[in-house]
């Protein structure tokens, strides 16, 4: 991790962190209308889905009171919904966008996962349920009696205790989540399909928002000194940590799911969750 000299100072009016929780809340509220231009087609490749999200699913309302146990299609469905989300996202952040339209694709493939978890552990943080939120009013259960299908890798019960309860225990906001997507976002390692030079571009976003990571810290903390900051920054790392261990276990358990016949995957569930592995971060 890159080591910076960080001074409190105010936070300016339309900063980049501004920017990004703006972003993130414009994209989490956009909904399409009920008559769609595009019928829905989630049976295609990755590349044309992520440059055509309507084609997967409708935006719907994200709805994450987890009022009921999640069935097979409420899960399912909201895989693509949040994976339209995260295209929406994406194509939002100038700073993904600036980067060659190959390297774009390659990277949004390999974090694709990551996010999805992410999201998955803010949101049922958010909701206080015993299991994972989802975006259409339902969970997935930490009972297994209540659970729609199996958890062949037991990850619900991981997932609570290291993600879902540490987010709740170090108090993470909302700033610090959307800077932890963009972080996560530009870990380049790992990913063998990148160039040297693509890697220090996607590098240096990376340090950038690591920075503003510090820097928001320290203005959230007043009474924080630069330790402290990097007693936390750490933290909220090992965050990451975690939740890349998540999304590779997550990624195994769709595939033995569908290797059961538990669920019938769609090419582009297949090509995101099962061919793809999240490397660590």
């Amino acid at each position: 991790m890159a080591v910076f000299e960080i001074k409190r100072q105010p936070m300016p009016h339309c900063d980049p962190i501004d920017l990004l929780t703006q972003i993130d809340r414009f994209i989490t509220a956009r909904v399409d209308p009920s008559i769609q231009m595009f019928v829905e087609q989630p049976d295609i490749p990755f590349q044309i889905a992520f440059r055509n999200p309507s084609l997967i699913i409708r935006r719907t309302q994200m709805n994450c009171t987890a009022e009921r146990v999640a069935s097979v299609n409420d899960v399912l469905d909201d895989f693509r919904r949040v994976l339209v989300l995260y295209i929406d996202w994406l194509h939002s952040f100038t700073d993904f966008q600036s980067l060659p339209a190959a390297v774009q694709i390659t990277l949004a493939k390999a974090r694709c996962s990551n996010f999805i978890w992410l999201i998955c552990a803010w949101r049922t943080y958010r909701a206080g349920c015993s299991g994972v939120c989802n975006s259409r009013g339902s969970y997935f259960p930490c009972d297994p009696q209540l659970r729609c299908m199996p958890d062949v890798k037991n990850i619900v019960c991981l997932f609570m205790k290291v993600m879902v309860e540490e987010i709740r225990r170090i108090d993470l906001d909302e700033t610090e989540f959307c800077l932890l997507k963009a972080i996560d976002l530009f870990n380049y390692e790992a990913i063998d399909e990148l160039e040297e030079c693509e890697k220090m571009i996607i590098g240096k976003k990376c340090d950038k928002y690591i920075k503003l990571l510090y820097e928001y810290i320290l203005n959230r903390f007043k009474h924080f000194n630069e330790l402290d900051v990097a007693l936390r920054v750490g933290k909220l790392m090992q965050l990451l940590v975690e939740n890349a261990r998540i999304a590779l276990m997550g990624n195994a358990n769709i595939a033995a799911l569908d290797a059961m016949g538990v669920v019938e995957l769609d090419e582009l569930n297949c090509e995101v969750f099962v061919k793809e592995a999240s490397p660590a971060f």
